[in-house]
């Protein structure tokens, strides 16, 4: 078993602010070919917190954050 399989690489997730109707949600988003796929994780009533909570958790995820439109 000398050999190595190179898998590709995994997609880069990041985190960043989306508005919604209710407020700002912190989103989990993995690019996937033509699409985008966004995972709400959380939500606050405001930019500046939503942007800390998100910021705090890809810290501690050691992803990056990406400052969207809306923040």
């Amino acid at each position: 078993m000398d050999s190595v399989t190179r898998l590709p690489t995994a997609s880069e997730t990041y985190f960043t602010v989306r508005k919604s109707r209710h407020g700002f949600d912190i989103v989990m988003a993995t690019p996937a070919g033509s699409k985008t796929l966004r995972t709400v994780i959380g939500r606050a009533g405001d930019p500046i917190t939503a942007e800390t909570e998100a910021r705090r958790i890809a810290e501690i995820q050691k992803r990056p954050f990406k400052r969207g439109r809306a923040s």
